[in-house]
């Protein structure tokens, strides 16, 4: 059995974030991206790490 309205749900919020952050990369450039990245693999490693 499939549960449509959480699949739609899902789809719809990584469309939404992708498309942001498409714009967001274009309009701040490969420097922005790349900080927001090392940003977002150091917390994650934090987090893995510790907890």
């Amino acid at each position: 059995m499939i549960d449509w309205i959480p699949g739609l749900v899902l789809s719809l919020g990584n469309v939404t974030g992708a498309f942001l952050a498409a714009r967001m990369s274009v309009r701040k450039g490969a420097k922005f991206s790349r900080c927001i990245l090392i940003i977002v693999v150091l917390i994650n490693a934090i987090k893995y790490l510790l907890f």
